[in-house]
C-alpha cells in the first residue's frame, strides 16, 4: 500500500521491519530494494536485490530491478547478465529483449543490439518504441533505408 501510493519513507519503514523481525521472503527484500532506488539509494539497493535472489534463486522480478539498477549504475556488462537469467525464466518477454538491445547499444555492439531488438519486435510487432530503438540501431551501423522505415513504422503505431 505505501509503496504504490508514493509513500516512500512509510514504505521502507515498513519494509525495513519485517526484514528485522527476520522475514526471508524474497519479495520483501525485492520491494525495499525498488523503494530505495526510488530514493536514490542505488548502492543501498543492491544488497536487497541480491539477498532476494539468494532466497529465491528464480525471483525474475529481483532479476528485472536488479538489471535497472546496474543499468542505471552504468552497468551494462551485468545489467546484461541479469537480462540473460530473465530470459531464462521468461524466453518470450519482448520488454527485456528491448531492454538488452539498448543495453547491447550502450555497450557499443550494434549487431547485438540489432539481434535482440529484432526479436523484440518478432514478440512484439505493435510496440513503437522497439522500432524507433531500432531505427537508432540501424543508423549506428550505416543502414539508412532500415532506419528511415523502422522511423516510419514506429509513427505509424503511434
Amino acid at each position: 500500500i505505501f509503496f504504490d501510493a508514493n509513500q516512500l519513507d512509510s514504505a521502507l519503514y515498513h519494509f525495513n521491519a519485517a526484514i528485522e523481525s527476520g522475514t526471508s521472503i524474497s519479495e520483501i527484500y525485492v520491494n525495499r530494494g525498488a523503494t530505495l532506488a526510488r530514493l536514490g539509494k542505488l548502492e543501498q539497493a543492491l544488497p536487497d536485490f541480491n539477498k532476494a535472489i539468494e532466497i529465491e534463486p528464480d525471483n525474475k522480478q529481483a532479476y528485472l530491478m536488479r538489471s535497472l539498477l546496474h543499468f542505471t549504475m552504468e552497468d551494462f556488462e551485468k545489467a546484461s547478465l541479469d537480462h540473460m537469467q530473465v530470459l531464462k525464466f521468461d524466453p518470450n518477454n519482448a520488454d527485456v529483449w528491448y531492454e538488452e538491445g539498448v543495453t547491447q547499444k550502450m555497450m557499443n555492439k550494434p549487431y547485438e543490439a540489432l539481434q535482440f531488438l529484432n526479436k523484440a519486435v518478432e514478440l512484439n510487432p505493435q510496440n513503437p518504441i522497439y522500432y524507433m530503438e531500432r531505427s537508432k540501431v540501424h543508423l549506428m551501423l550505416g543502414q539508412n533505408d532500415q532506419a528511415e522505415s523502422d522511423r516510419q513504422k514506429a509513427q505509424q503505431l503511434q
